[in-house]
């Protein structure tokens, strides 16, 4: 044990001195290295839609830290008021309703949704995918976003059979809060096709908003899931190029609400 010991200390303290020799290097390093994250959390959450995120000024840990700033150090709060100010509600069937889908008031508590965060839901809303069969991954990518070089190589690098789909997600994430603030439609788990519902997008409230521009996405798509009596959490986003895709997602007639063009 102690030649263990041994082993491991001088292993220590082989690191120790090894950093030591960068130590002004890397003091130096680590200014610039915080002094970007700042600018690109303020460059995040300056871009909104119809302005995607530009990979390349990117890294995950101003990513994460723009998310715990936003997401996860209070809970976010959207308030019914608003959404009446700016649309009018679409009361469901009573056949709907017997079949579990709710109005959109239905949702609230104190005419409030509270959505509530977690670390852990970060890797999703980037498009990272956990492993079969590899315990940790999703800890492990956590812990590796601090020591990452450029967004695009290392996404790459942790997602090896990454799609557009996921690269869009990154482009579109600072435009989360914008969609839930000022949706064009909003719908429950019924508007969800057939098709769509035996696949991975699952739901309890669907956020949809449009784009008016000629760029790069017509739609903006973000999914909130019930997390016991009153909390939220975000399940997912995605934009969407076409309006014939976006029809092919939802039944438009079976919005629950609709927000003001």
């Amino acid at each position: 044990m102690n030649n263990l010991e041994n082993s491991i200390e001088d292993k220590i303290r082989y690191y120790d001195g090894k950093l030591e020799e960068l130590a002004i290097h890397r003091a130096e390093i680590n200014k610039l290295k915080k002094a970007k994250d700042e600018l690109v959390k303020q460059y995040i959450g300056e871009m909104q839609a119809p302005k995607s995120l530009k990979l390349e000024l990117l890294n995950y840990k101003a990513l994460f830290f723009y998310f715990k700033d936003k997401f996860i150090r209070k809970p976010l709060i959207l308030k019914l008021a608003e959404y009446k100010k700016n649309g009018h509600l679409i009361l469901q069937q009573a056949e709907d309703k017997k079949n579990g889908y709710y109005d959109f008031t239905d949702f609230f508590s104190n005419g409030q949704i509270q959505i509530k965060s977690e670390f852990k839901n970060f890797p999703h809303l980037i498009g990272i995918k956990n492993k079969p069969h590899e315990s940790g991954y999703l800890d492990k990518f956590m812990d590796d976003i601090f020591y990452e070089t450029t967004l695009l190589e290392d996404y790459k690098e942790h997602n090896p059979d990454f799609h557009k789909r996921d690269i869009h997600k990154i482009k579109t994430f600072s435009w989360i809060i914008e969609t839930l603030d000022k949706p064009r439609f909003v719908f429950n788990q019924g508007a969800i096709k057939r098709k769509r519902r035996k696949g991975k997008f699952e739901s309890d409230l669907i956020f949809a908003r449009q784009i008016k521009t000629d760029g790069e996405y017509n739609w903006h798509i973000v999914g909130l899931q019930k997390i016991g009596q009153k909390n939220f959490v975000i399940k997912s986003h995605f934009p969407i190029k076409e309006n014939k895709e976006f029809s092919g997602k939802f039944y438009i007639d079976n919005k629950i609400y609709e927000g003001k063009v």
